[in-house]
């Protein structure tokens, strides 16, 4: 242990000696960190290794460990992740966030294109029924009109549908 360790905790060079090393180490990661130092004890590399010491004000920093033993000395360097391991739970939490708005999105234009469908189908059912009443002439425009209108919104709704079963990854193609 050095002095930028000593920094990089808060703690005095002093108090890290006067202590074993162990005692710094977060409580969940003690047995694998024993573990860790007894495989090096028996001259093997840490070629990447990762725990948690407890800083001077209570907080804990995570650190890489790389070391390599030669003779009755170990060779070690560290470095601090603490930072881009925060970062990494933000982004699994940014994702999981993002994909539960995407699925909440793809849930309500499910919904809304099924509740927009069943009256619009409505619509189109009572405009085949109407045309085979008597009619003017320009009553069976406009009933032709309305039809083809509600079959045009019908299509469009449709694809709406398929797009976000596609985007929830429900489509299934045969």
């Amino acid at each position: 242990l050095g002095p930028a360790f000593s920094e990089v905790l808060g703690h005095s060079l002093e108090e890290l000696y006067r202590r074993p090393i162990i005692d710094f180490v977060h409580e969940e990661d003690r047995e694998k960190t024993v573990k860790e130092i007894e495989r090096q004890a028996k001259g093997h590399k840490v070629l990447s290794f990762e725990n948690r010491f407890r800083c001077r004000d209570g907080t804990y920093k995570t650190f890489s460990w790389k070391s390599v033993p030669v003779e009755n000395l170990m060779y070690a360097v560290a470095r601090d992740v603490t930072r881009q391991r925060e970062y990494e739970k933000e982004l699994v939490s940014a994702r999981e966030l993002a994909q539960q708005g995407v699925k909440a999105k793809s849930d309500f234009l499910a919904n809304m294109s099924h509740e927009i469908r069943t009256p619009l189908n409505g619509i189109i059912g009572m405009t085949d029924l109407i045309s085979k009443t008597n009619l003017s002439d320009e009553q069976m425009d406009q009933i032709g009109i309305l039809k083809e209108s509600g079959l045009h919104l019908l299509k469009v709704i449709n694809e709406v549908l398929d797009y976000s079963k596609i985007e929830a990854g429900q489509m299934q193609l045969e």
